[in-house]
């Protein structure tokens, strides 16, 4: 019991969510690239992080792409944009913002290959791509870089949900919920896909509510799936209107939305089914 005290305790102060990293972000100077504490920050993106919202990921582009005339070989800041244009691009299903994602991503691992978030989000961005075995491939040399990141290794769990390998992503996301309370909800997406495989509707109702804030349109997506799957009808309803509020233009384009995430063809299509049987009530 002290052993996971003093972990929380850790993860508060010097987490990638803690108070070190917000006085980092508060207390740095964007616009001077030569200042380690804007590389320290823009690299944990801590607003963008605690809510990773339209708003406010158009706000780290901008800072970003500043920091990145002046120093266009800084790897680490092009994996970042490579992470910021992948979520552009499942907003907005804009292919020229994946292809951006893509290119950054590219350079970014000829630059430091040996750098985990190199790995990590050019991997994002070609499981987006639909390049899985490349993916995958860039995935497991990430993690081996470090396997003791949690914020990597929950989020490897969560990617391997999306690409069909629920049970090992499963435990990834676990662990690393077990090892940082602060964890990042967009996990609860994965591990909202492994119950909704195994049909266990009570928990994918659980699972689906601890999305708190907005995850693109997955939150209201989620709830909606998992009122549905326990015949509440009227609160499915309810998160369909959410949904339309939030992203209008889900209702023309609903599978293009779901499957430029989810990989799993099963999977998808047990979302979209459910969604439209929402819509046609």
């Amino acid at each position: 019991m002290q052993e996971d005290a003093a972990t929380a305790i850790a993860q508060k102060i010097g987490g990638i969510n803690g108070v070190i990293f917000e006085k980092l972000f508060l207390n740095s100077n964007w616009e001077d690239t030569h200042n380690p504490q804007a590389y320290s920050a823009f690299m944990h993106y801590h607003v963008f992080y605690k809510d990773p919202s339209e708003k406010n990921a158009y706000i780290l582009l901008e800072r970003l792409n500043t920091i990145l005339e002046k120093e266009p070989d800084f790897a680490p800041g092009l994996a970042v944009l490579t992470n910021l244009y992948t979520n552009i691009y499942l907003n907005q299903l804009d292919q020229s913002s994946l292809d951006q994602a893509l290119s950054l991503g590219k350079k970014a691992v000829e630059l430091q290959a040996n750098n985990q978030v190199c790995q990590m989000y050019y991997a994002y961005a070609l499981m987006v791509d639909n390049q899985l075995e490349e993916a995958e491939k860039r995935f497991n040399k990430a993690l081996s870089l470090n396997p003791n990141a949690p914020i990597y290794s929950g989020t490897l769990g969560f990617c391997l949900c999306l690409m069909m390998q629920s049970e090992r992503g499963f435990k990834l996301i676990r662990r690393s919920m077990e090892l940082d309370f602060q964890y990042p909800k967009f996990l609860h997406v994965g591990t909202f896909l492994y119950y909704l495989e195994k049909m266990e509707y009570d928990n994918l109702f659980i699972e689906a509510n601890k999305m708190d804030k907005p995850i693109l349109y997955w939150t209201s997506l989620a709830k909606l799936v998992a009122c549905q799957k326990l015949n509440q009808h009227e609160q499915a309803s309810k998160h369909l209107y959410e949904l339309k509020e939030i992203k209008p233009d889900f209702i023309e384009r609903p599978k293009e939305f779901i499957t430029c995430l989810v990989k799993s063809e099963a999977l998808s299509k047990d979302i979209l089914d459910t969604f439209n049987a929402v819509l046609s009530a």
